[in-house]
């Protein structure tokens, strides 16, 4: 994906983590999708980006074998494999709120 800066008018960010110098993981919210962010000559730059199919995206967290997504609006965390492909998926209750996504194991 060519790179491309950090949409202005982005409604919600959530979930903003460092993952490496200079690069931070994020949540565009209403959007539903997790981004990658890189600081390229002072401006922060996508240089990642994967759908989750849900009008809000709470938290997620970026591994080396791809993305945890937690998925607010249908109470659900999705496995992504590093291409943004659904791996597993764990389905809960939609009276819990989930906040946060972090890897056990």
């Amino acid at each position: 994906m060519p790179s491309q800066k950090i949409q202005r008018g982005m409604n919600t960010s959530r979930g903003v983590k460092g993952s490496t110098p200079g690069v931070m993981t994020l949540a565009d919210t209403s959007a539903g999708q997790a981004l990658s962010v890189q600081l390229q000559d002072g401006v922060w730059t996508v240089v990642e980006r994967v759908d989750a199919s849900t009008n809000w995206l709470q938290d997620v967290y970026r591994h080396e074998h791809g993305w945890i997504l937690v998925d607010g609006a249908q109470a659900r965390v999705l496995h992504l494999d590093d291409c943004g492909n659904i791996v597993q998926v764990h389905q809960f209750d939609r009276e819990w709120c989930l906040y946060e996504a972090l890897p056990w194991g």
